[in-house]
């Protein structure tokens, strides 16, 4: 997926909206699952919230604590995915692979994800309104399609690995002696444990590779942020020098700009990314 730079404003400055809703992760959350249970009722039986549920009515379900936690959890997930959204995509590609292969353990199917984001659009258009326009629509619909497909491609990835990795170690029990079946269930723990290792440096890359991802997005927006920060007069400066400056002018920003908004958005990501991790 080509991400430029108006596509992610778009997606970044609608999320901004979302985020301006008071407990969004929790209304947000909800809009969301229930739009999913809506459109498949079934889906309820795969998360633990929907087994510990068995009589009341619909509002107690959506009141549980580990629904609400949950809820919250899949949105924290998708504000870092937009986090880590720009020129370089390698570092969101990386853990919604990881995080697609996570999920074929709760049996989730190329099917969900269609609903999922159904959902998703539902959940948006309801909670930014007059604010879901068409250009926010076709870019939060391009980038649920580069979430889903990557996460997909991981799922697969994961499977095809899992059936390689169950198939070798059947052929070898079946021709080994037990010393020999025993050295390969030994050796089977030690690729899974090297296996976990790399999926943690991985993750370290990712992180790593995010914050150069929006550094870049911000020297690119360099002349821009200038402009709004520091004015357009001659005599103001021409670069912005320390992260306390920054700080400052930022201040002076008017609350009701929200292109302004949304560009120190993007100032807020590269200076406080760990907030974000």
């Amino acid at each position: 997926m080509n991400v430029d730079y108006r596509t992610v404003r778009a997606v970044d400055e609608s999320w901004l909206r979302i985020r301006e809703i008071p407990n969004y992760e929790q209304v947000a959350g909800e809009i969301l699952f229930r739009k999913i249970f809506e459109l498949a009722p079934a889906a309820l039986g795969m998360y633990q919230f929907g087994s510990e549920f068995e009589t009341g009515t619909e509002d107690a379900l959506y009141q549980h604590p580990v629904f609400i936690g949950h809820a919250k959890a899949v949105v924290q997930m998708l504000d870092l995915a937009i986090n880590m959204l720009g020129p370089d995509m390698d570092p969101v590609t990386v853990a919604l692979k990881d995080l697609g292969a996570r999920h074929t353990v709760y049996g989730v199917l190329p099917p969900h994800y269609e609903i999922v984001g159904q959902a998703l659009l539902h959940t948006l258009e309801v909670a930014l309104g007059d604010g879901w326009t068409d250009i926010v629509k076709k870019g939060w619909i391009g980038v649920y399609t580069f979430v889903s497909t990557a996460m997909m491609e991981g799922a697969e990835e994961h499977l095809k690995e899992k059936m390689e990795e169950e198939r070798a170690e059947k052929c070898r029990q079946e021709e080994a002696t037990p010393a020999q079946a025993e050295e390969a269930i030994a050796a089977a723990k030690a690729r899974a444990a090297q296996a976990a290792k790399e999926k943690e440096v991985r993750f370290d890359t990712a992180h790593s590779l995010a914050e150069k991802n929006q550094l870049l997005v911000v020297k690119r927006s360099r002349k821009s942020l200038n402009r709004i920060l520091l004015g357009n007069s001659v005599h103001s400066r021409s670069n912005i020098s320390t992260e306390n400056e920054i700080k400052k002018k930022k201040k002076k920003i008017p609350n009701s700009r929200i292109e302004d908004r949304g560009l120190v958005t993007w100032l807020d990501k590269a200076l406080n990314i760990s907030r974000h991790r």
